[in-house]
């Protein structure tokens, strides 16, 4: 009986195993660090943006082509994950984060430019600008939907 649970155990571990080791989703990571500065009751202010991006492709092939050697992808929708973090007052410890997740086709249109009180991001051609005054972010109610956005503070 105990030989008889112990191969259960050993079938069922070895079955899951198998199941996640067939995953279809390919994890891509990227970090990118920026400097600007803005002008501030008339000086100059600099702060540093550390960005991480994190993109899981759901790797499809088509099904017609499914026997032969080189397969072409089908195109899917990614989810994107940015993680943007702020120093604004250059002591090399991030202030504030902010965390996006979106879908997105496989070519992500997605930038940052500094403006007058902090930076707009730029994410499927939709904008988001962030103040760093007024520590929040604004976006256009219509777009909402789009994003999952948390804003926090890491002091």
């Amino acid at each position: 009986m105990k030989y008889l649970k112990s191969i259960i155990t050993v079938s069922a571990i070895a079955f899951t195993l198998s199941l996640s080791a067939q995953s279809n989703v390919q994890t891509i990571e990227e970090t990118t660090y920026k400097n600007y500065q803005i002008e501030r009751n008339g000086a100059d202010s600099f702060y540093t943006l550390k960005i991480e991006s994190m993109r899981d492709e759901v790797v499809a092939l088509e099904k017609s082509d499914r026997y032969d050697l080189n397969q072409d992808r089908v195109n899917k929708t990614d989810k994107v994950t940015k993680r943007i973090s702020i120093d604004a007052d250059n002591d090399g410890i991030y202030d504030r984060m902010i965390t996006m997740s979106y879908d997105s086709e496989a070519e992500d249109s997605f930038s940052i430019v500094p403006s007058t009180d902090g930076f707009l991001i730029t994410v499927v051609g939709e904008e988001i600008e962030y103040n760093l005054l007024k520590k929040d972010y604004e976006i256009e109610k219509k777009y909402v939907d789009l994003f999952d956005i948390m804003l926090s503070e890491t002091k």
